[in-house]
C-alpha cells in the first residue's frame, strides 16, 4: 500500500510517519484491498487536524480526528478508521448464502415453529 504524507503549516516528522505506517500495516488484518493512503495533518492554533483517506477496489474510507497532540489524533483517526474497516468486511461476508448462516436457521425455524395455529378444527366447524 502506498502512503502519501502531508503536512500543513507544521514541519515533517519522520517518527510520526513510522508511528502512522505501523499503525496502517496493522490494519492489513481486514483483508480489503486498500491500494493507496493519503495522510494530511495540519495544525491549527493549538490543535492538531489529521485526515486520513484510503482508496482501494470498491472502497473508499475516510476519517477526520483532532486532539491537542499529533499522536493522539493519529490514534484516533485510526481507531475510526478501523471500525470502518471492521463493519465493511462484515457487510462483505455476510451478503450472500444468508440461508447458510446460523443466525437465519435460529430465526427461520423458532418462528416457525412459534406461528402454528391452534384453531385449526374450530374454523372448520359449522356453527348450528
Amino acid at each position: 500500500m502506498k502512503l502519501n504524507f502531508t503536512f500543513r503549516q507544521m514541519n515533517s516528522i519522520p517518527e510520526l510517519e513510522n508511528h502512522c505506517e505501523e499503525k496502517i500495516q496493522r490494519l492489513s488484518k481486514y483483508e480489503l484491498k486498500v491500494s493507496w493512503a493519503n495522510i494530511v495533518v495540519s495544525k491549527q492554533r493549538h490543535r492538531v487536524l489529521v485526515e486520513i483517506k484510503m482508496i482501494g477496489k470498491n472502497l473508499c474510507l475516510m476519517a477526520k480526528a483532532h486532539s491537542d497532540g499529533e499522536y493522539e489524533a493519529m490514534d484516533k483517526a485510526i481507531d475510526k478508521l478501523e471500525r470502518q474497516m471492521a463493519k465493511n468486511k462484515e457487510k462483505v461476508q455476510k451478503h450472500k448464502h444468508a440461508e447458510r448462516s446460523k443466525e437465519y436457521a435460529l430465526y427461520h425455524f423458532t418462528n416457525e415453529v412459534l406461528q402454528v395455529n391452534y384453531n385449526y378444527y374450530g374454523s372448520k366447524r359449522k356453527s348450528a
